[in-house]
């Protein structure tokens, strides 16, 4: 076992942090598990991992289809592309560009919103979270 040597930074609150620590990733508590119970399997499968494939780099918080099959390891496109049209038609993402036909010349691209944005747009729109 190894031992650390290093302090924190500072001491935690209990009153911050209820439970002891901190959430590395503020969307994944509550907000993501509303979001979740809207998507079917197959689009929650999408939504987390262009959720987290672009979380870390800007760069890659646009997705097409074909990326996103070799994200998920899914290898029907038209499985990718239903879950891609159900997941915009519920506001979890938004194609940028492309006409989604699935034609070479010109791919759909989308952008995944994250799950706070996704409740403010539902409201926004008038659908009930």
């Amino acid at each position: 076992m190894l031992l650390h040597s290093t302090s924190t930074t500072a001491p935690t609150d209990s009153e911050t942090y209820p439970l002891g620590e901190q959430n590395e990733h503020p969307d994944s508590g509550f907000e993501l598990a509303l979001v979740a119970l809207s998507h079917t399997t197959i689009e929650h499968r999408l939504y987390c991992a262009m959720l987290f494939a672009g979380r870390d780099d800007a760069s890659k918080s646009e997705f097409t289809a074909r990326k996103l099959m070799a994200l998920t390891s899914i290898t029907s496109a038209s499985t990718v592309r239903r879950g891609l049209e159900g997941l915009v038609i519920k506001l979890s993402v938004e194609r940028i560009n492309g006409n989604g036909n699935s034609r070479r010349d010109h791919p759909a691209s989308y952008r995944v919103h994250t799950p706070a944005e996704i409740i403010e747009r539902r409201r926004h729109n008038g659908n009930r979270v």
